[in-house]
């Protein structure tokens, strides 16, 4: 009976899937936000995802092998279909870009003088976290580059964590904010973004702990479950994709094409409110002088910089809480 039940649900998915492409498309050209009908694939995924937990995917590439691959590619579409304009139009922009040898440099950046600025033998971050899935986007400067960086990069979980960043495909269970991610918790970013590493000499800021430790008390749920929550629902984009110590060019962030990329996905989240946006760090760099704060946008004073915080108090941290989604235990 379940696996009747299965062949079933094989047959009448893409007669579902269809109807909702067709709902949304409706939606679509009355909203051009997304912000509503976006959920609606989400919830399709979540169904999809929930049938492989149980064991589904194995079945059907028994039962079906010779549409295996067709379904996981007509699946991959429809979660293509249910991200934003311009969510859609970033990754397919960083989708260009292949990790096989130094230098690490998207194609279209390649020959600008500014890239003697940042240290490119290592890959670039542009972003960390599932974009698709995030509820609130932090911006941020560039990747700095610690002493330990290179080495961190070396190590094979954390390039494969690095690779999978860039493709945006994450398995069901990992951290997709791997700054997060409990097995990388000695790593440079994890005390910036999260619970103190202890190392002696060291600065940690904690950026996101707060928010965590706030999640765990509002939804009852363990400080780890609420971690990996907001390491999916959090994601963060990096205006200049590229590591470097110490930028002092500020002229790099108008003059690459990754940038003026990233400053148009992110323009483009605003327009359609449908992610929470966090202007953190160099708000003139990302054309946000002057922006007011509204429910969808928090913009901080220029003032603050890398001490700019998220903790429950604070603006931004307030924010957070207000727009992720309940922890399910």
């Amino acid at each position: 009976m379940v696996q009747l039940l299965h062949a079933a649900a094989i047959v009448a998915m893409p007669n579902l899937l269809t109807h909702l492409i067709r709902t949304t498309s409706k939606l679509g050209r009355r909203d051009a936000r997304f912000g509503k009908f976006s959920e609606l694939f989400v919830y399709s995924k979540n169904y999809f995802s929930s049938l492989i937990s149980l064991g589904f995917q194995k079945f059907y590439a028994q039962l079906l092998p010779q549409y295996h691959f067709h379904i996981a590619g007509f699946a991959a579409c429809i979660w293509l279909a249910a991200m934003s304009t311009a969510t859609a139009s970033f990754l397919s922009y960083w989708s260009r870009f292949t990790p096989t040898a130094y230098p690490f440099v998207h194609p279209e950046d390649t020959g600008s003088s500014f890239l003697a600025d940042f240290e490119l033998s290592m890959l670039p971050i542009p972003f960390v976290g599932d974009l698709r899935e995030a509820e609130a986007i932090i911006l941020m400067l560039n990747p700095g580059l610690k002493a330990d960086d290179a080495a961190w990069e070396q190590k094979p979980a954390f390039r494969s964590a690095l690779e999978r960043n860039l493709t945006q495909i994450f398995p069901s269970e990992s951290h997709p904010n791997f700054y997060l991610d409990p097995a990388f918790n000695q790593h440079p970013g994890a005390g910036y973004w999260s619970k103190s590493r202890r190392l002696s000499g060291k600065r940690d800021l904690q950026k996101l702990f707060s928010v965590v430790q706030a999640l765990s008390l509002r939804d009852n749920v363990s400080v780890a479950a609420a971690q990996a929550h907001v390491s999916r629902k959090v994601a963060i984009v990096q205006l200049a994709p590229y590591h470097s110590a110490n930028l002092k060019r500020r002229g790099a962030l108008c003059a690459l094409p990754s940038s003026r990329h990233a400053r148009a996905f992110v323009h483009g989240l605003i327009s359609e409110r449908s992610k929470l946006v966090i202007a953190a760090r160099s708000v003139a760099e990302w054309g946000l002088a002057g922006q007011l704060t509204t429910s969808h946008l928090v913009v901080y004073k220029p003032t603050l910089g890398a001490s700019a915080s998220l903790s429950e108090a604070s603006e931004g941290g307030r924010a957070l809480l207000n727009r992720l989604s309940r922890v399910q235990a």
